[in-house]
């Protein structure tokens, strides 16, 4: 059974920011038949810290190459998403060794892979992947982030509201590139099927403007490129203090009558 990938992506500097820090990569198969039908990632370099943007590139680079030299089955796709986020780890952590001004540098990654028979995601950060449910009037935060914010709430210690506008959501306790090799979320979401499924995903700068209720009236009875373009809207609408990128992607089995 074939898949069909709709998607957009846009990213954009925010209306506060000097330059953007984040980066996107997408891939689709030109290849009905290759293992890996799609992956999509966005990077979010840390703030503050020598070489965001450069750490940020790196991830999205280094994983489109991991990824599109796959030619053979994914034998276990959970942990090779792993092993190619701790991969991304240690180029970041190798380019910080030998350019001393990048030393230090990290950023978040989050990803969607399309297998031909399943849909996975990874997760570092910040940076969020949700499902809209057919129907569009609802929204699933498939990631938790990885923030002093969300530790401390797990911990019940500060309210588990709203953590995205705690001044202690601003400090990642895991990343890639920075610090020893972190903990990767790797999340199996399940088969595309003949109902359409749709994921979004965004780097902080837009959830920090825009609530994640607001997220399916925005994009409802959109194309992908117009739902990007309306929520990146939205959120330069209301000030965009922080970068924002966001990927709409839509899958379902190709035998499916069209939309």
């Amino acid at each position: 059974m074939g898949i069909r990938i709709q998607w957009g992506a846009l990213s954009d500097r925010g209306q506060v920011r000097l330059r953007n820090e984040d980066n996107h990569v997408v891939w689709i198969a030109d290849d009905p038949k290759l293992p890996l039908q799609a992956f999509f990632a966005v990077a979010d370099g840390m703030g503050g810290h020598p070489g965001g943007a450069d750490a940020s590139r790196l991830a999205t680079e280094e994983l489109k190459q991991i990824f599109t030299s796959m030619k053979t089955p994914l034998d276990s796709p959970e942990d090779e998403l792993a092993v190619a986020f701790h991969r991304v780890h240690e180029k970041i952590r190798e380019t910080g060794r030998t350019t001393p001004d990048l030393c230090g540098m990290g950023t978040t990654l989050t990803a969607l892979l399309v297998t031909r028979r399943e849909i996975y995601g990874a997760h570092v950060g910040d940076s969020r992947l949700y499902e809209i449910p057919a129907g569009g009037s609802e929204i699933i935060l498939l990631t938790k982030d990885h923030t002093l914010a969300q530790e401390q709430a797990d911990a019940g210690i500060i309210p588990n509201t709203r953590l995205e506008e705690h001044p202690l959501s601003h400090i990642l306790t895991r990343s890639v590139g920075a610090g020893d090799a972190p903990g990767v979320d790797v999340l199996k979401i399940g088969r595309p099927g003949p109902e359409p499924r749709t994921f979004i995903i965004s780097s902080d700068g837009l959830i920090r403007v825009v609530s994640e209720q607001e997220i399916p009236t925005a994009v409802k009875g959109k194309s992908p490129e117009e739902a990007v373009h309306a929520l990146v809207d939205l959120a330069n609408s209301r000030g965009a203090p922080d970068n924002v990128t966001v990927i709409f992607v839509g899958i379902r089995s190709e035998d499916s009558p069209p939309a």
